[in-house]
């Protein structure tokens, strides 16, 4: 069975999606978010990590547009790092919501 992309849903939602590299309250064991995004680079991968309440790991991205970006980085503590990709190439790869 193929899975179709989902139509955006809103006007707040954006074809690009950020994985940010740092968010508010990141403990220091996780690294900075500039070493973070280093290394996804050099892996070219994003590593998931296990959620609370999961059994399976995950890797957040933001779906906001522009100016919810802009938000989250001025007003919600997230760190101006991170990794920017398409909905259709997180699709691609298996992701999904």
């Amino acid at each position: 069975m193929t899975v179709g992309l989902r139509p955006v849903l809103h006007p707040g939602q954006a074809e690009t999606l950020v994985h940010f590299c740092g968010r508010p309250r990141q403990p220091a064991s996780l690294g900075s978010p500039r070493d973070r995004l280093e290394n996804i680079l050099f892996e070219g991968r994003i590593a998931g990590t296990v959620p609370f309440g999961s059994p399976l790991p995950a890797v957040c991205f933001s779906e906001s547009d522009r100016n919810g970006i802009q938000a989250l980085i001025e007003g919600a503590g997230f760190e101006p790092w991170g990794v920017v990709v398409s909905r259709s190439w997180v699709w691609e790869q298996g992701g999904g919501p």
